[in-house]
């Protein structure tokens, strides 16, 4: 994408080219999409100020890619563990 595309619109449409991306932007409202479209990188960042220093320094120096992989990558981890929890909680209650 154009460096004339704000970098929260670049990740949004990153996000939405992964299949695992619609875990995180499917929880967000539409007026939180259209923040996040219209912010620059440090905006994007303020919009995750509650995440960790981690998350923040990939958000001020990762690619829009980069950071949806990482992202993607967060999501299917906890999922992943998710399931390992239902699935461990299932056995036991049927043990």
């Amino acid at each position: 994408m154009s460096d004339a595309v704000p970098f929260g619109a670049q990740l949004y449409e990153a996000l939405k080219q992964r299949g695992q991306g619609a875990v995180i932007t499917g929880r967000m409202n539409y007026a939180d999409v259209q923040e996040l479209k219209a912010a620059d990188r440090e905006q994007t960042a303020q919009m995750f100020r509650g995440s960790s220093y981690e998350i923040v320094q990939h958000i001020r120096n990762d690619s829009p890619d980069e950071l949806a992989e990482l992202f993607v990558g967060y999501a299917e981890d906890a999922a992943t563990a998710a399931g390992a929890i239902v699935f461990v909680g299932a056995v036991w209650i049927s043990g």
